[in-house]
């Protein structure tokens, strides 16, 4: 590679190649050997795009170079000179050839530009060489700096192997010519704990001392000197450093100070810096290569990984895995380049298996770096050894905690009588004050949190403490009755639970998890899987619900059935069967023998639950006469409870038992009476998973059919908004907003709900509604003629509901398929299919049958079966009739009178679109409107000739 390119200048920086450095406004700029490489080449070829092979045949001649190495290196070097920040543009990427330097170049002699980049000999005591890489930590050496300039005495703080040191002596090469009298570096790690601070620094500082204490000499040594002290590592010989520091800040005004310590020095003078982790990729969502390359944790996970030997191109879902390794390390700088040198030994996925194990403390990093950063366990080692018996025995009793936990959570499991709750207060500051326990003030409750391997390593402790069952009993028994106390709500008006909930998860899990285990206690892991069934309903986590409620009621003895924690169960079970493997008769069952518990006890709330319950149930499988009974037997219990909320609720199960029976002037009735709520009514309580659904949906669909339609699409969208509620009343309000839509024409409308069904439903594991939402995708495809396409989804979705036992849209999607099957040439098919449909048709369809038998009627004509059409036709317009739904009756006579205008009957014809047409006073622009006016316009040129 080229060494005689002059100076070259580009933006605030200069490029020296000879002396392979970088300087900004006379700073030095720290990059690793490779991207230096690179920098150089592309400067060389400013201008010139210079592929990929070109680039890694350069720098790595002797190598084989995946190209996420080049990847890494290249974000490395943008990350270093700002590219994309202020305006700077240097390197560019151009997809699929490769990169290059585009930034302004101006080429100098260097011999002009004298510069000086090592400080002499004399001036550094001690002071290692400057870090070969420092990942993402730009920002913190810039305030570091700063806050060192400003007041002297900064103390960088933070967990073992966080990167302190690397950070320090970043640090301390950048400000080297900031102190004409040169640096002192004291690696008091080497130190045991009882050895004196002030002899060693006197040592590095070449004094003779003469007496018992130098700190005098030292003062005097350092009174009229400009020079930094660098202390790394004070945590174990806090109190002598402490006292060295202060005498220095206090006695020489010149001298700046800079410590490195997993506890702060709390003297005068002291500005504490706490070191954050590396940025570590978000969990909530899928990411890029290239957008993981924007987080300093992966950068440095993928810079090592590829430095051990790691050779493998990095794909989309390799980042995935990286993100996730990245998270699991809480972004700590060690525990990344210890799990960065497994991949090219275990390769990238199993090393993310093997972080869920204890393995990884033992994990070997450096063989030159220091005993205590070898290992994890070894870094851990060294912090618990200097902490005293009291928090040593809460910090472990603090490792059964699975994420965050309030103060009041770790009292509640870590005091004893021996360590009494003011204790554990005090533990528990001393623990976060030497970077054991983090502290997260971000919340109005603080929380407290053990990182991920600071956690393994208490865990281990624990359990050689040999307590480690009573303390995991005692956690798990706090949240069972921490769930019993929010639970004390209704459950009709209560949300789940609360924001806390979400947070608990963890917790309660890992305490389900004991309770259920041989060591744990199964009678108390009943009660806590009946007083969580809720919350893990509530969070939708419905597949984890089942499995919980089905291993406690598999532990149930004669003491607890028919019990409340019986009914409990099998309630949230039936729910939770029903969403995730559909209208199964367990999932009746279970519901059934709930409401008998219900009776027993006298549980008002639990019988009107229960009842929307059955009634959901009997919605889905088609069983339409069976739902006014149960709405009426729900209102009178909602009576007798005098919850509102349970009132409104009856009103609306009243009113979706009116609709789907086609009696739409008494469901419009009860629909409405439900939406004139009271202020004080919780309309967000009433929602708690679907039991109560928000009736505007409902209320736009029997508006179309009155023969509203303008009114339907209005209240459709304003309904909108439900989809941000809990996953099953979003799919209802999906496939419900879908109606509607497709009723009145509006296909891109519904191809947007369809899509965000089939998406919502798969996140959540909802497999019916899922089922649904792919039946819709095929009814879309046969209305734009892509039938075979439509024709394949339909069958799909069919079949699935159909083991799904979830017959509410079955009629409505088998009614499409046969309008396909026509349409595709094959409709012997097709009328075997209505055939088929007619008895379920009659059961689960009443308030379409008139649409049924239009579709019929159609297809009759079709195979010139004409008196069955006419038939069919005539029994659509009395049903459509007889229920007041003016929309049917429209379409039922728009293909009414086309078959009779193929018959020359046209004066009949005019007649029966005529009349229905006069009915309505709105919608005129929805597509059903459009084609019955253009028939009669026809119609009119027909009598008019």
């Amino acid at each position: 590679m080229s060494s005689a390119l002059p100076c070259v200048e580009f933006g605030p920086f200069r490029l020296f190649p000879s002396q392979r450095r970088l300087v900004k406004q006379d700073a030095h700029v720290q990059l690793g050997g490779r991207a230096l490489d690179l920098l150089i080449l592309l400067i060389e070829n400013a201008g010139s795009i210079m592929s990929k092979q070109q680039l890694t045949a350069e720098v790595w001649p002797d190598v084989t170079v995946e190209e996420s190495s080049l990847r890494v290196h290249i974000a490395n070097l943008r990350k270093a000179l700002g590219d994309g920040r202020d305006g700077a543009n240097y390197i560019a990427n151009v997809p699929g050839r490769g990169y290059c330097f585009v930034g302004q170049v101006d080429r100098r002699n260097a011999a002009l530009e004298p510069i000086s980049f090592d400080p002499p000999p004399e001036r550094v005591s001690g002071l290692p060489r400057r870090p070969a890489r420092v990942i993402g930590r730009d920002d913190d050496v810039r305030v570091i700096a700063e806050l060192l300039a400003s007041h002297r005495f900064t103390t960088i703080h933070g967990p073992g192997g966080i990167g302190k040191t690397t950070v320090a002596l970043a640090v301390a090469h950048q400000e080297i010519e900031q102190f004409e009298d040169g640096i002192c570096f004291l690696d008091l790690g080497l130190l045991r704990a009882l050895d004196s601070v002030p002899h060693t620094m006197a040592g590095s500082l070449g004094l003779m001392v003469q007496s018992g204490d130098p700190t005098s000499s030292i003062i005097g040594h350092l009174r009229d000197r400009q020079m930094l002290l660098v202390l790394d590592s004070c945590e174990h010989v806090v109190d002598s450093a402490a006292a060295i520091t202060e005498a220095i800040f206090q006695g020489a005004a010149r001298v700046g100070i800079l410590v490195t310590s997993r506890e702060s020095l709390r003297v005068e003078g002291e500005h504490v810096y706490a070191l954050s982790p590396l940025s570590v990729p978000p969990p909530d969502r899928t990411i890029s290569v290239d957008q993981l390359l924007e987080y300093s944790s992966a950068r440095l996970f993928l810079e090592r990984a590829v430095a051990g030997g790691h050779r493998r191109e990095l794909s989309g879902p390799d980042a995935q895995i990286v993100g996730s390794i990245c998270r699991k390390l809480d972004g700590i700088a060690l525990a990344v380049e210890l799990a960065a040198g497994r991949v090219s030994t275990h390769g990238l996925r199993e090393t993310a298996e093997l972080l869920d194990s204890r393995m990884k403390l033992l994990w070997q990093g450096r063989r030159t770096a220091m005993p205590r950063h070898q290992t994890l366990n070894a870094t851990l080692e060294w912090s618990h050894d200097l902490i005293p018996d009291r928090e040593r025995i809460v910090l472990r009793r603090l490792s059964v905690f699975v994420g965050p936990f309030t103060l009041e959570e770790a009292q509640s499991v870590a005091a004893d009588d021996h360590t009494d709750r003011g204790r554990v207060v005090e533990a528990l500051a001393d623990l976060v004050g030497k970077s054991l326990v983090f502290i997260d003030t971000h919340k109005e409750l603080r929380r407290y949190r053990l990182l991920d391997t600071t956690r393994a390593y208490s865990q281990v402790k624990l359990a050689e403490s040999g307590e480690a069952d009573a303390i995991t009993r005692r956690h798990a028994l706090y949240y069972q009755e921490w769930l019993a106390r929010s639970e004390s709500g209704s459950p009709i008006t209560q949300q789940p639970f609360n924001a806390q909930g979400a947070e608990h998860l963890g917790n309660i899990r890992a305490a389900l998890e004991w309770s259920f285990s041989e060591t744990g206690d199964a009678k108390l892991g009943v009660q806590l899987a009946a007083s969580s069934a809720r919350l893990f309903v509530g969070l939708s986590l419905l597949g984890e619900c089942q499995k919980w409620c089905e291993c406690a009621l598999g532990f149930l003895d004669d003491a607890t059935r028919g019990s409340r924690c019986e009914m409990m169960l099998l309630t949230e079970l039936g729910y939770s069967l029903m969403f995730t493997r559909g209208n199964s008769e367990q999932a009746r069952s279970a519901l059934e023998r709930a409401f008998e518990i219900a009776e027993t006890l006298d549980d008002g709330v639990y019988q009107f639950r229960l009842l929307s319950g059955l009634h959901m149930y009997d919605r889905r499988i088609g069983n339409i006469a069976g739902l006014l009974p149960t709405a009426l037997r729900g209102e009178a219990v909602a009576r007798d409870l005098g919850d509102l909320t349970a009132i409104v609720a009856a009103q609306v199960m009243k009113g979706v038992s009116h609709h789907l029976s086609g009696n739409l002037i008494e469901a419009r009735t009860a629909l409405a009476a439900s939406l004139r709520l009271p202020a004080s009514f919780d309309r967000v309580g009433a929602n708690f998973f679907g039991f109560h659904r928000d009736p505007e949906m409902v209320l736009a669909r029997t508006m179309w059919l009155q023969g509203f339609p303008d009114q339907a699409v209005e209240t459709a969208h304003a309904a909108e908004s439900l989809e941000q509620h809990d996953p099953v009343t979003a799919c209802l309000a999906l496939i419900w907003g879908a109606s509607v839509f497709h009723w009145t024409g509006d296909l891109a409308t519904v191809e947007d709900y369809v899509e965000r069904l089939v998406q919502h439903a798969g996140e959540h594991s909802l497999s019916p509604y899922r089922s649904v939402g792919i039946g819709l995708k095929g009814d879309i495809l046969v209305r734009r003629g892509e039938l075979e396409a439509g024709i394949r989804l339909l069958r799909e979705s069919l079949n699935d509901l159909h083991v799904e036992k979830y017959r509410l849209y079955t009629p409505w999607l088998s009614c499409t398929l046969a309008e396909g099957l026509a349409a595709d040439g094959q409709l012997d098919q097709a009328l075997d299919l209505m055939r088929e449909i007619a008895p379920l048709s009659r059961q689960t369809a009443v308030y379409n049958a008139p649409e049924l038998l239009r579709v019929h009627g159609d297809l009759l004509a079709q195979a010139t079966d004409l008196r069955g059409a006419e038939s069919c036709f005539l029994q659509s317009l009395t049903i459509a009739g007889n229920q007041h739904a003016l929309s049917w009756r429209l379409r039922t006579s728009t293909s009414f009178a086309r078959f009779l205008v193929r018959q020359d009957r046209l004066p009949e014809a005019r007649v029966i679109l005529d009349e229905v047409y006069a009915h309505f006073t709105e919608g005129f622009e929805t597509a059903d409107l459009r084609r019955a006016k253009a028939l009669l316009d026809e119609l009119g040129r027909h009598v008019t000739d």
